[in-house]
Parts: C-alpha cells; structure tokens; sequence
C-alpha cells in the first residue's frame, strides 16, 4: 500500500490546501508476517491476507455483547430483588429505587456519552465503558447495604448508556454499507438475548444462598471479553480521518475490507467527505445549517416515540398485564411471559436477514402498523369484554424494616379467579383472553421488526462522523427520559384507565406511522458518505 503525491489527472482522490492530493496503489502481495501494530489496535499474524470478516464479525460481537449486558442488566434486578428485599429489608420504595437506578445512571450517561465517543474515539470508549461498567458490577458483587446497590447500579447503568452509544458508533462506522443493518442489528439481538440469560441465571441462582451475587457477578465475565476482544479491533478508519490520520485510516480500511479488494473509491468518498464535516460541532446540531436541527429531530423523535409504543414497560410487567387479560394463576401468567420473551428473540432474528434486503422504512412502517393494529385491537377487546369483569383488590402487606415493621396497603385491579360466567359468556371470555394473549405477541414482535432494532440503526446513518456520537447520545437522552417516565407511569395508569391504556400507545403508534412516512429517509445500501450529502440537499418543508 503506497501514498504519493501525484497531479490532479492522475489522482483519485480530491484533495485540499491543507491536505495533499493521494494516489492509491493496489497493493503487492507481501510475505507472512507476525507483529503487534499498536495503532491500528490488531494483531498483523500469520499472513498479510486476514480475512475480512473477522474483523466485520469480531465488531459485530463487540454490539452484541453491548446489547446482551444492556438487557441482562435490567431484567436481573427482578430475580435479584426477591433475595435482596429480605438480606437487605427492602420495602417498596427502596426496592423501586434499587430497580430504577440503572435507568438513572443510564439517563446521566446518555448526557455525556457523545463527549468520549467524538473527542477520545469509538474504540477506547468502548474499553473506558466496559472499565466503568465492571467497577459498578464489582460494586453490586461484593455490596454490604442498600446504598451500595443504588451506587452499583448507578455506575452499571451509566457504563450501560456509554456503551451502547460507543458500540452501535463503531459497528456503523466500520461495517460495509450493504451488510449495517444486519451488524448495527446485533444489539437489539443481544438485547433480547440478555433478557432471556438473565430469566434463565434468575431461576437457577433464585433458590441459592446469597444467589444474587452471581447473577450480579456473571456480567462482569462478559464485560471483561467486550474490553479485551475490543484492545484487537481496529480504530474506525472514519474517526482517523477526522485525526488526521490518513495514512493509517487507509490502511485500516483497507485491511477490514481485505486486501484484495479495491477500497480507492469508498475512501475517496470517506475522505471528500470528512474534510467537508469535520468542521461540525455540537451546538451545530442545533442549526438549520445542512439541515442538522432536522436531522436532530428526526434522530429524537424516532428515540422519542420509540418508548411512546410501551413496549419495554408492557415488556416489563408482562405478567402483571396477562393477569388483568384472565391469566389469573401464576403458571398461566409466567407461560405466556415465556411466550413472549421467545417471540422478541425470533422476531429479532428475522430482523436481521431482512432488514437490509427490504430497507429500512418499509420494516418501520409495517412494524409501526402492526403496533398501532395490535394495541387498537387488544385494548378495544379489554374494554368491551374483560374490564367490566375487573375488581380493584386492596392488599395489606407487613413490610420489615430492620428496626419496625409497617403496614401498607397497595391496590391494583385483578381478575377473580372466582367469576361466575355463563357457559357462552365462558367461551366469549376464553377466546378473548387468548386472541388478546395473541396481539401481545404480534405487538411485541412488531415491534423488534422495527423500533427495536431500526431505531438506533437510523440514529447512526444520519450524522456527519465529528458529531455522531454527541447526536446519538442527545437522541439517547430522550429515550431514557421518557423511559422512565413511561415505566414509572403505566401501572398508575392502568389502574386509572385500565384497557384504555393500550388505545392510548396505539395512538402514539399511529402518530409514530405518519411521522416516519413523511420524515424519515431510507438509508438501505447507502454509505454514510452518501447518506449525509443527501439529507444535506433533502428539503423537508
């Protein structure tokens, strides 16, 4: 690989004042070698030849692994909280403080995050967050008292929120046009996976003594391969440019595409293009110049709408709601929770072989629709047949505080298991309690198809390399403050409204819909490059 500084006739690349003008060269074949290159961050063994893949797949492991912490994360708290609230005499709020901590961190590090990912680059801030992560799971591990877990899991979900900004930056940046939507896609497949871990890890480790210190502890294993598997991949050649850096940007790119391959045009494209970006900065976000405040919108709306759905707080009391549809026994309940943990891992699935064959608007709008369908129905069918069967029960609970013991009451409206039906009102109630089981189903497959996974993949398309990361963590800032006021809101809610709930998300939906018809380009098969030019000339008004 060969830079030397040649005419413009002769040249490929356009070049600047400040920048020499650069002719590529094919590369020769060269003899094996076996060595460290600490710049590019790889090791260089056993042929000059490394497949390409590795490298496109070893990224693609890095979003995994960020996606399976994220959702390993908030759904252990649940299994870890039935030990935690005796060991450590936890009442309710205590215990909503604990659950809600990580939303918290993750809230305070989707402010930041941008920062580390455009200012330090994508890579190091992926091995600082798997640091920060590992201090607050050594946190948790090894905790004495309830303060410790709050600061724990602070600290888990403020690493949480660095990494998934880092990780799905990276991924965009170093995977090929054709094949982001499957490679960004890894993490809402590691999402769903880490859900489905941390029910598994919650049941084994439910009935051990002090077994939330292993459900804590086990994160840190995956953490520790994140960082290290990160030390051998290679700086993104994008975020090299931005340094400076073109020599080692080219021969980056050149190597993760393989060296057989011609990438003189992509860098040419790569390179035009940063030396026209580079000069953006945050508050640049904020300007109608080149369309950014439209783009930022677009970014946060998308973010924003994203938990309007109700998907991760249904999600999350699954087997409160199934309760309330006629699942009135535990077993019931938790085996359509099952149900719809193995939906969300197939639906993600499917996700990624398709979502850069169909593109991704045609995913969101029919995801978007089958949402808005799905939550229309099934609150329609609570609201004619199964709220007026509801009664509000009031439980009183004794709860232990250490030092006194309190009484409580708390009310919800359940399902009596005791109702009398006549035998076609029996059979009514049945299929509507197992067509309802079934929209649930639809709806959270739906969704995977399209906010979950699409959502972030459109938030790294969208921005010019210098402010990528700062745009996706201020669209992250809005999805976790509406995440938490959407998860702190629904049962209140319910109790207020009951099946009118899900008529209230389908209409979300259904505003989501429109929004992403008019608003939202597609960005299939598209470089960056290319993606930013066009959004630069697009006028949306």
């Amino acid at each position: 690989m060969e830079k030397t500084s040649t005419s413009p006739e002769q040249s490929k690349f356009v070049g600047s004042e400040t920048s020499p003008l650069i002719y590529y060269k094919s590369p020769q074949k060269k003899s094996n070698v076996s060595y460290v290159n600490y710049e590019t961050g790889m090791f260089e063994s056993f042929t000059r030849r490394c497949r390409p893949y590795v490298y496109i797949w070893a990224s693609a492991y890095i979003a995994c692994v960020c996606g399976l912490l994220f959702g390993y994360q908030l759904a252990i708290i649940g299994g870890a909280l039935l030990q935690l609230k005796t060991q450590f005499c936890l009442g309710i709020l205590q215990s909503e403080v604990v659950t809600s901590s990580t939303v918290v961190g993750s809230f305070i590090g989707s402010m930041t995050g941008g920062i580390p990912v455009d200012y330090l680059g994508r890579k190091v801030s992926i091995i600082i967050d798997a640091i920060v992560f590992i201090v607050g799971a050594l946190i948790l591990l090894f905790s004495v008292n309830y303060w410790m877990l709050v600061l724990g899991r602070l600290i888990v979900g403020y690493g949480i929120s660095l990494n998934v900004t880092a990780a799905v930056v990276y991924v965009s940046e170093i995977s090929p046009a054709k094949n982001r939507g499957l490679l960004v896609g890894m993490n809402q497949f590691g999402i769903s996976l880490g859900v489905a871990i941390a029910f598994l890890v919650s049941n084994i480790f439910v009935d051990v003594e002090e077994g939330w210190r292993y459900m804590f502890g086990l994160s840190i294993i995956l953490a520790l391969l994140q960082g290290i598997c990160t030390l051998f991949l290679p700086r993104t050649p994008r975020f090299l440019l931005i340094r400076g850096k073109e020599d080692l940007a080219l021969k980056t790119l050149q190597k993760i595409r393989g060296y057989e391959t011609d990438v003189s045009d992509e860098f040419n494209e790569m390179r035009t293009a940063i030396l026209e970006e580079r000069r953006y900065h945050w508050w640049d976000l904020f300007r109608f110049k080149d369309q950014m405040i439209i783009r930022m919108i677009i970014g946060s709306t998308i973010a924003l709408f994203q938990q309007l759905s109700g998907q991760n707080s249904i999600l999350f009391y699954a087997p409160v709601l199934l309760k309330t549809l006629g699942f009135t026994s535990n077993s019931t309940a938790t085996l359509g929770t099952i149900c719809i943990g193995t939906i969300k891992f197939l639906s993600s699935i499917i996700t990624f072989f398709t979502i850069d064959k169909l593109g991704r608007r045609p995913l969101l709008l029919i995801g978007i629709s089958l949402l808005a369908i799905s939550m229309l129905l099934l609150g329609s069918l609570s609201v004619a047949f199964i709220d007026p069967h509801l009664i509000l029960s009031t439980n009183s609970m004794h709860l232990s505080n250490c030092d006194n013991t309190t009484l409580t009451t708390q009310s919800e409206y359940i399902f009596p298991s005791d109702v009398t039906l006549t035998k076609s009102e029996h059979l009514s109630f049945t299929m509507t309690k197992w067509v309802s089981l079934i929209l649930l189903l639809i709806y959270i497959g739906a969704y995977e198809t399209s906010f979950g996974t699409i959502a972030w993949l459109i938030l790294t398309e969208m921005f010019p390399p210098s402010v990528r990361g700062q745009a996706v963590s201020l669209a992250s800032t809005v999805n976790w403050a509406m995440n938490f006021l959407i998860s702190i809101t629904l049962l209140s809610m319910y109790n207020a409204v009951l099946g009118y709930t899900y008529i209230i998300y389908g209409s979300f939906c259904v505003i989501a819909g429109i929004f992403v018809f008019f608003m939202v380009p597609e960005t299939k098969g598209k470089s960056l490059e290319r993606i930013s030019k066009e959004l630069k000339e697009k006028r949306f008004c």
